[in-house]
This record gives C-alpha cells, sequence and structure tokens, in this order.
C-alpha cells in the first residue's frame, strides 16, 4: 500500500459529553463525566478496473493546473490489487458507521468511474496533458513508427530520384551515340535489346561495342540476307546466261528462292573473291550460271557476354 497524500480536509473530531450529578442528603455531592468520540472516516476503497493503477491511472488530474478536477483526492494505491483509497471533497472526516466511509465518499465511486471512462480512450482523443503512463508510452510508439514510417518514404523516394538520374544520363549518352556515330546494325542491335530485354546499361555498352567492332550483332533477317547475296553477285560480275529473276532485288516479306535453296545460317557473309575463277566455272543449282563460295567472318570478341545468348 503506497499513500498518496492526505487530502485537502482535516478530519474533525466530535466528543459527545454527559455529566450526572449526585446530591447526598448529609454529604457533598459527585459530579460524572463521560465522553463519546465520533469514528473517522477512512475514505472509500475503489477497484480499479484497467490493471495497474501506478502505468493507467491519469495522475495528471490531481495537479494543481489541471482544468479536470476529479472531485475526490487519491489517499493511497494498491498495484497488485488495482485498489483505490480515495476521499471525497465534501469529506467531513467521521462517520457514523467505523466500517464504512462517510456518505460523500461512497457517492465518489461514481467519479472514480468517470476517471477511468477517460483513461479508456484512445490517446489521439485526448491532450497529452490528461494521459497516463501508458498512454504516454502508446502516443510515443505511434510517434516513432510514423517518423519511422515517413523516414523510410523519404529514403525511398530519394533512391528513386538517383536511379531516375542515373538512367537519364544513360539515355542522354546513348541518344547522343546514336545521333553522332554511325553504328553498324544498329536496327539489329535494338533487335537483341528488345528480344532479350536489356537494360539502357547494356544497350549503350553494346551500342560502344558495336562503334569500335568487339561486337557484331548476326541476328540477321532473311530480307538482309538476300540483299547481300544479291549485291555480290551485281558486283561479281556475272555472266549474261545467268537467270535473271535471280538478280532481281530482294522484296520485303519475301525470300527469293536462292535463300531458301541454299539453307544459309543466319551470319555475315562475305564472297570469296580469291576463287572465283573456280566458282566462275560452277554452275549454280537453281540456275544457268555461277554459284559463289562464301566465308564466315571470324567470331568475334563479345566480352563477358555469352555469344550463344544473342544468336
Amino acid at each position: 500500500m503506497s499513500s498518496y497524500g492526505n487530502g485537502k480536509h482535516c478530519q474533525q473530531k466530535q466528543e459527545l459529553t454527559l455529566s450526572l450529578s449526585t446530591q447526598g442528603l448529609s454529604g457533598p455531592s459527585t459530579t460524572a463525566t463521560a465522553t463519546f468520540t465520533s469514528p473517522k472516516c477512512q475514505g472509500q476503497h475503489v477497484s480499479w478496473q484497467l490493471g495497474s493503477p501506478f502505468a493507467t491511472y491519469p495522475f495528471i488530474f490531481h495537479d494543481a493546473d489541471s482544468r479536470f478536477s476529479p472531485g475526490y483526492d487519491l489517499l493511497s494505491l494498491e498495484g497488485t490489487s488495482s485498489v483505490l483509497q480515495i476521499r471525497a471533497n465534501g469529506c467531513m472526516g467521521t462517520t457514523s458507521n467505523r466500517s464504512m466511509a462517510c456518505d460523500a465518499c461512497q457517492k465518489a465511486v461514481r467519479l472514480v468511474e468517470t476517471v477511468e471512462d477517460r483513461a479508456r480512450r484512445p490517446p489521439a482523443n485526448l491532450g497529452r496533458m490528461q494521459l497516463s503512463f501508458r498512454q504516454l508510452a502508446e502516443e510515443l510508439e505511434g510517434v516513432e513508427h510514423q517518423l519511422q514510417s515517413e523516414t523510410l518514404k523519404h529514403l525511398n523516394t530519394s533512391r528513386a530520384l538517383e536511379r531516375l538520374r542515373h538512367h537519364e544520363t544513360t539515355w542522354d549518352s546513348t541518344l547522343h551515340l546514336l545521333g553522332t556515330e554511325d553504328i553498324p546494325g544498329m536496327h539489329r542491335i535494338f533487335s537483341n535489346a528488345k528480344r532479350f530485354n536489356w537494360s539502357a546499361e547494356i544497350l549503350l555498352d553494346m551500342s560502344r561495342r558495336a562503334l569500335d567492332g568487339t561486337y557484331h550483332p548476326r541476328n540477321y533477317s532473311n530480307l538482309e540476307i538476300a540483299v547481300d547475296i544479291h549485291d555480290t553477285r551485281r558486283s561479281s560480275h556475272l555472266p549474261s546466261v545467268l537467270d535473271q529473276r535471280a538478280l532481281s532485288p530482294p522484296v520485303a516479306g519475301h525470300s527469293p528462292p536462292y535463300v531458301e535453296q541454299t539453307n544459309l545460317p543466319p551470319r555475315l557473309l562475305q564472297p570469296d573473291l580469291s576463287n572465283l575463277p573456280h566458282t566462275l566455272s560452277t554452275p549454280p543449282p537453281f540456275a544457268s550460271g555461277i554459284d559463289l563460295q562464301y566465308t564466315y567472318l571470324p567470331q568475334p570478341n563479345y566480352g563477358s557476354f555469352n555469344s550463344s545468348t544473342f544468336f
């Protein structure tokens, strides 16, 4: 049991004095006096329903500067059993029954219930000057959680902005490279970027490699192969006996018959002109003319990339 205070009102002792006088016939008279004292009011014991009152009771209400007056004084607390000992502001200090509190203290139980209802409210609905220790701890935990959430949002926003700035710089470099340099096979590079889901950084790196000759995009279409064969044959001075349909320029969406018949792999081909006299004496399988022999370009160096991934 811990004592909180003795209250504002002092206890008053009421005494009742009775005097009895006797007077004898042959002697002096005698007087007997009896004094009766009223029992003091010890206050009212009230059960606190919110747990330990040391953590859940709003002691600020008993402060002199508090705007809310509970209407009673807090005499003592019992933490283990959660019992309050109170005395009403209107208590006169005495009672007619030693085992009971006075009427004013008994009626003060309703005042404790009012304070208990206020202590049950969420901390957000009360001023911070009206909170118990537990409510203050919950309020502080909520503020810390909100602060942590805002900090994480700010950190994520900062990281996102940094990524956007880096992404913007990469695309600016890519556009500058495409606008100032003639990169061979650029459309095939974009095709590979779409196919293999390249990032902007990889696209810029592969464009630079294609420019300096360390990367050769070889995902050629049938139309590109046909154009290459057509241009090669036109530049090889074919005899007039060659079928003129084989010399006609290819059209997009239509593969010439010599592309399908020769079953050429989708790689860059170039004619071996050193063996041209021998090839001129060999008739082609699809028309009266010559059949060119082709050799593959050297395998390029792709650095850290696996060449089988792109072709």
